[in-house]
């Protein structure tokens, strides 16, 4: 594959050649998709998908046009379709075009093929159920999944570069069945690099977990005023939504509680976010899908907002800088505002620790629905979530519950944040678990 990027690299330059302000972008993303159930079954699938995309800009209009493959005809074709696209192309007041060629040039890292079922012995699977059998657990099916990208993007003010994506994650599927119950459940890691997560005595760990919640007895209170653990699974859909309201798009387009960027909002002293940070591992590029050379930037700053998460299009048209946020899901997409690689600081104590020193703690661990219950112009929310209450670090009961809050509120009220990170999402965000404390929850 190497050879076939150095060969493409030489045939976009020399396509380029004859356009006076062009973009030739290059994309090839594979998923790999494993199963294997309980009957030991196993079932595979890829989808692959390659090919050529093309802007060309003149007189503030922008001309789009893709083709798949990789051929010389491929790239020709897409740039004369762009060229007959400009005429269709509305007018705009920004020439998104990036001419500030990165300092550091973009090795691509191409990963060999993985041989999960030779990973996921009958073995370890069999030893995975005899310790899941004591406690009255069953693992039906394991799933694995990969998401392996390359992209390369060059332009004729030689601008060049590109990046990987690795994105893996293992999910579970287990079975509690007693007298009184009969439930699945899954269990979803999401890792960088594929060799961290055969290492499931964490996830077994987690598994019975959750079966002692299902065991337990209904809370009987109708309030919960405890403090709040979300952990990271739930922060990560909390941060992702937070940070889809912190676009130049969003500001912009009048989607966002943030309409005035001269106002000072704080977000409490406890949250810091910053954007294609080094330690969010899945996205690894030198520029982003625009061609703006990648840069850590800061979007909060203990609690202080320091930027808008942005690209060239509209961060001109509301007078912000690029902060390297374009994004595109494949070749046949323009560019779009997304936050990229996002990390939220950690603290210092383990989730362990901060169960153990409270008293009382309703856990959270998924906050999927935030977004269908949240007014994104006050960013007021509410949300039904499942949690469970730990007292004197056992657990006392579980609740479904109601939570409503202000996303500037909860912020502000983080009493602790914790040293786990996990990958959450689709891999663009990598965050802690917070501790909520001045919130009430009703039971339901």
């Amino acid at each position: 594959m190497k050879e076939k990027i150095y060969k493409l690299e030489q045939t976009i330059k020399k396509v380029l050649k004859h356009e006076d302000c062009a973009e030739i972008y290059f994309s090839q993303k594979d998923k790999h998709c494993y199963e294997i159930n309980d009957n030991l079954k196993k079932n595979y699938s890829l989808f692959s998908d390659m090919g050529i995309s093309a802007r060309v800009f003149k007189k503030g209009k922008v001309g789009f046009s893709f083709r798949p493959g990789i051929s010389e005809d491929a790239i020709f074709g897409a740039l004369q379709d762009a060229q007959q696209n400009l005429k269709f192309a509305p007018e705009e007041s920004y020439m998104p075009f990036p001419c500030i060629k990165p300092k550091e040039n973009f090795d691509f890292n191409f990963e060999d093929k993985i041989d999960v079922f030779n990973l996921l012995t009958e073995e370890l699977i069999q030893k995975m159920n005899e310790e899941l059998k004591r406690v009255g657990l069953s693992l039906k099916t394991i799933y694995f999944y990969s998401e392996i990208e390359q992209f390369l993007l060059i332009n004729t003010a030689q601008v060049q570069g590109g990046g990987n994506v690795n994105l893996y994650s293992l999910g579970f599927n287990f079975r509690i069945k007693n007298k009184s119950i009969d439930e699945s459940f899954f269990i979803t890691r999401f890792f960088s690099d594929f060799r961290d997560f055969f290492n499931v005595k964490d996830v077994i760990q987690q598994a019975i977990k959750i079966a002692e919640v299902k065991k337990s007895n209904p809370l009987q209170q109708k309030v919960i005023d405890s403090p709040i653990l979300l952990t990271p699974n739930a922060v990560s859909v909390l941060i992702y939504v937070f940070l889809s309201l912190l676009t130049s798009e969003s500001i912009f387009h009048k989607r966002s509680f943030i309409s005035d960027l001269d106002k000072k909002i704080f977000f409490g002293n406890q949250l810091t976010i910053i954007e294609n940070a080094r330690n969010n591992k899945i996205c690894n590029a030198n520029i982003d899908r625009e061609g703006s050379v990648r840069k850590e930037v800061k979007i909060i700053e203990k609690g202080n907002l320091c930027n808008i998460i942005s690209d060239i299009k509209y961060g001109s048209k509301i007078g912000v800088q690029s902060t390297s946020s374009a994004w595109r899901q494949n070749y046949q997409q323009m560019p779009i505002v997304k936050a990229t690689s996002v990390t939220v600081e950690s603290g210092t104590s383990l989730m362990e620790e901060i169960i153990c020193k409270n008293s009382e703690i309703f856990i959270i661990d998924d906050l999927i629905g935030i977004a269908a219950g949240l007014n994104s112009t006050t960013g007021d929310f509410q949300v039904t979530s499942e949690g469970y209450l730990m007292s004197d670090n056992k657990i006392k009961g579980r609740a479904r519950v109601f939570f409503q809050n202000n996303l500037i509120s909860l912020f502000n009220n983080i009493i602790e944040i914790t040293k786990e990170q996990e990958y959450g999402i689709d891999g663009s965000i990598y965050v802690p678990g917070f501790v909520i404390g001045n919130t009430k929850l009703s039971v339901i």
